[in-house]
């Protein structure tokens, strides 16, 4: 079955050699990108690894996005994760040196690097892969579970340990 005009010129642009990029969880940086795009904030290239599937299968299937960050944040991108709160995300969210950038299939165009500054594009995808980390967890079926109606009458019932007429609170007067 042959390819697209639209998707072999997909496949046929490279990425940037002039910047590096921010590597992210796919479902995680999908939903930093519309985030971002409801907020009004541009955010520039993106591009998905190859091997990568489209939709929500590609995110499960562990396929990662790629956003361009300027020349120099990928060494960074540690401390920049220790500085913004996100440290327990290094190595969930990675950079990618600019010459050693790995083939990928443009999912939307724009600047390389994009006109986001490095922190702001950073949070938002930590934001993203904490969103989703979390929403993987299993939830308990009950939360805040109640006191069977036998027990609720015994422990009622109980006597008090405090004398009579004193009270606990502090500045109250018998």
């Amino acid at each position: 079955m042959p390819q697209s005009t639209s998707t072999a010129k997909q496949a046929a642009v490279p990425l940037p050699g002039d910047c590096d990029l921010l590597d992210v969880p796919l479902g995680a940086g999908l939903l930093a990108l519309a985030r971002m795009d409801l907020r009004g904030r541009a955010t520039g290239a993106a591009w998905a690894l190859a091997g990568a599937a489209d939709g929500p299968e590609g995110a499960e299937a562990g396929g990662r996005l790629l956003l361009p960050l300027p020349v120099g944040v990928a060494a960074e991108l540690p401390a920049l994760l220790r500085w913004l709160g996100w440290a327990h995300l290094d190595g969930v969210l990675r950079g990618h040196e600019a010459g050693r950038l790995p083939s990928a299939r443009r999912l939307r165009e724009g600047r390389s690097p994009g006109p986001l500054p490095p922190p702001r594009l950073v949070d938002a995808c930590a934001d993203a892969c904490a969103r989703t980390q979390l929403a993987g967890l299993p939830r308990p079926a009950d939360p805040w579970p109640t006191v069977p109606a036998q027990r609720q009458a015994r422990i009622s019932c109980a006597p008090s340990r405090t004398p009579r007429g004193c009270c606990s609170a502090p500045g109250r007067a018998r």
